[in-house]
């Protein structure tokens, strides 16, 4: 998974840009608590408000960690990776406490990981070169493993009680002969609805027109049921897209290509909507990383600083047309007000807490936080009443 690196400029210039996507003075304020160390770069959160990440980057095959927070606790925890001369990293987290990552040593080479909240770790041995990406709460796991003979990348669901595999099939579709059909899955909902991406396209003409060229072809965000893809499509010359998240109503964010830059996308009842970003500004990026069942948005839009014109990024929350610049919804009664610079924003649960990535505006020291709104837990949001390991 690619990690965009946080700028370490900071400004409130984007004040007036988030005014116009989202009121942040009139939206809900939140309250930020900096995660303890190691854990500085966040990836997931449950609604307990558990968080898990890592300690930042890492290298190929060396990483620099799988950390928790539990927030009842408020003590991080490291999350013991298995085999000789081994290392790991965590991607997702369930409503018991179980975790989903990568690990890598030197007999199992790279593998997909799930630690379990009662202890013990699954190592998915039966995968070559597989990476962890998602986990829901019917124990079912979203993974990506490289397949022989070609070194084809291709998604897979897992249940976690049988250890049975389900190929998240391509879109595109070869026949006879190699071709680059490929996919990989990013996450996965209750209702075992994986999304991601797939080549498409670049089909040879139909032996009934010879003549007719290939179609065109590209990298789409798809969405899988039972395996089966579902083509979302793309944003601007459609050629590429990519999903990053998924609630339980099936709505997908992620990014897509437009012009001459990649912007945040929520597809929804058939439709794929750019959701721009913080500048207003078409040829800056965004990417939206998560959605609850609400369908509150969280992401990372690019900014242009305003004492300069430089470009930095800064973490997003949407709701409806409007995206708001997170830093400046810290409330005003929040110790670390003005203290940080949130660059993105990787997770939303259903009560709406955010979990972030950032810095300390003094120190430029990297950290990542909890945001929780006014309103910390909301009616219609409880734990699953059965979990996978009950």
């Amino acid at each position: 998974m690619l990690r965009r690196k946080p700028s370490l400029q900071v400004s409130f210039f984007a004040l007036g840009y988030s005014l116009a996507f989202g009121a942040p003075l009139l939206a809900e304020p939140y309250s930020v608590v900096e995660i303890p160390a190691p854990l500085v770069h966040a990836a997931a959160l449950n609604l307990r408000g558990d968080v898990v990440g890592d300690a930042g980057p890492g290298t190929a095959l060396h990483f620099s960690g799988a950390f928790m927070y539990r927030h009842g606790s408020r003590e991080v925890t490291e999350l013991p990776c298995q085999g000789t001369g081994c290392s790991a990293y965590a991607v997702g987290i369930d409503e018991a406490g179980d975790v989903i990552g990568t690990n890598y040593a030197q007999e199992t080479r790279l593998t997909a990981i799930i630690w379990i909240a009662t202890g013990g770790a699954t190592v998915f041995s039966n995968t070559f070169f597989s990476t962890g990406s998602g986990l829901n709460n019917h124990g079912q796991a979203v993974l990506t493993t490289t397949e022989f003979p070609h070194g084809q990348q291709i998604g897979l669901v897992s249940d976690l009680l049988d250890q049975s595999l389900l190929d998240l099939i391509p879109l595109l579709q070869c026949g006879v002969g190699f071709c680059d059909a490929e996919s990989a899955g990013h996450a996965i909902n209750d209702r075992g609805h994986a999304v991601g991406w797939s080549f498409w396209g670049a089909r040879p003409p139909p032996p009934s027109d010879p003549g007719a060229g290939q179609e065109r072809s590209g990298i789409h965000a798809a969405l899988w049921i039972n395996g089966q893809p579902t083509d979302l499509g793309a944003l601007g010359d459609k050629t590429y897209s990519s999903a990053n998240g998924v609630n339980d109503f099936d709505e997908v964010v992620g990014s897509s290509t437009l012009g001459p830059a990649s912007h945040a996308f929520l597809y929804r009842n058939g439709e794929m909507r750019d959701l721009g970003n913080l500048a207003g500004d078409p040829s800056l990026n965004s990417e939206a990383d998560g959605i609850n069942d609400r369908g509150e948005i969280v992401g990372w839009s690019d900014v242009r600083l305003a004492h300069d014109s430089s470009i930095a990024q800064r973490a997003f929350v949407a709701r409806g047309d409007r995206m708001s610049n997170l830093t400046l919804l810290i409330g005003r009664h929040s110790p670390l007000r003005g203290k940080v610079v949130l660059t993105e924003a990787v997770a939303i649960n259903c009560d709406g807490w955010i979990a972030a990535n950032g810095y300390d505006v003094a120190t430029r020291a990297v950290h990542a936080y909890l945001l929780t709104p006014r309103e910390a837990h909301r009616r219609e949001c409880s734990l699953p009443h059965r979990l996978h390991r009950e």
